[in-house]
C-alpha cells in the first residue's frame, strides 16, 4: 500500500512540474518593470545592420506600410513591445522594427518601450546584456 501511495505522490509531482521549453528563451513577465516613451532616435540597436537585414523577419517588417510599421512598434499583434534594458537605451526586443523606423526617417516617432530588468541567474538562462 505504501508503494502505491509513493507512486501516486511521484506521479502527481511529475504531472505538476512545469518546465520552460528549451526553444523558448523569453524572459518572464516579472522582469518587466515599467513602460516608458522613447523617441526612435534615442534607441540603440543591439544587433548589427547585417544581422537585422539577413533575418527572415526583416522581409515582413520592410513590407509594412508606414502606418502598419508604427502600429507594430506601439501595439504589435504578437504582444511583444519594443523592449529596452533597465538603465540603458539598448534594445532587447524590437531591433528589426526600430532599424526600419530609423531607415525610413521616423526619428521623432515616440515608441512605448517595456523596460526589462534582467537577472544574471534568471530561470531562463539570460545574462545581463
Amino acid at each position: 500500500m505504501k508503494h502505491l501511495f509513493f507512486f501516486l505522490v511521484l506521479l502527481i509531482g511529475i504531472c505538476g512540474f512545469k518546465t520552460v521549453p528549451s526553444t523558448v528563451r523569453m524572459p518572464s513577465e516579472k522582469h518587466y518593470i515599467a513602460t516608458v516613451p522613447m523617441k526612435v532616435s534615442e534607441l540603440t540597436l543591439l544587433h548589427s545592420e547585417s544581422e537585422i537585414t539577413s533575418d527572415d523577419s526583416y522581409t515582413v517588417i520592410k513590407a509594412l506600410s508606414d502606418a502598419n510599421l508604427k502600429q507594430a512598434c506601439n501595439t504589435p499583434s504578437n504582444g511583444q513591445l519594443v523592449t529596452i534594458k533597465k538603465g540603458t537605451t539598448i534594445l532587447y526586443q524590437g531591433n528589426t522594427r526600430i532599424y526600419e523606423m530609423k531607415r525610413r526617417g521616423f526619428l521623432d516617432f515616440v515608441v512605448n518601450c517595456d523596460v526589462y530588468a534582467p537577472n544574471s541567474f534568471s530561470e531562463y538562462g539570460f545574462y545581463d546584456l
